[in-house]
């Protein structure tokens, strides 16, 4: 990886700032496979456009039907 992707990254703590979801729900989330992260050590990451994907597609971790 390059710098610039590592700078993308962003904790879970901040996503929940983002989102008003619990970090424990987005790393629940995560681990479920409906946002896309990973874990760096003992913590998840995730990036902006794909907290934005899932802001876009969920709601409350229920997939949208439109």
């Amino acid at each position: 990886m390059n710098e610039n992707q590592d700078q993308n990254f962003i904790s879970l703590s901040e996503a929940s700032k983002l989102t008003g979801y619990h970090q424990d729900y987005l790393g629940f989330l995560c681990r479920n496979g409906k946002l896309k992260g990973f874990k760096i050590g003992r913590n998840w990451v995730t990036t902006k456009p794909n907290l934005d994907e899932f802001i876009k597609n969920y709601k409350n971790g229920i997939n949208e039907v439109t």
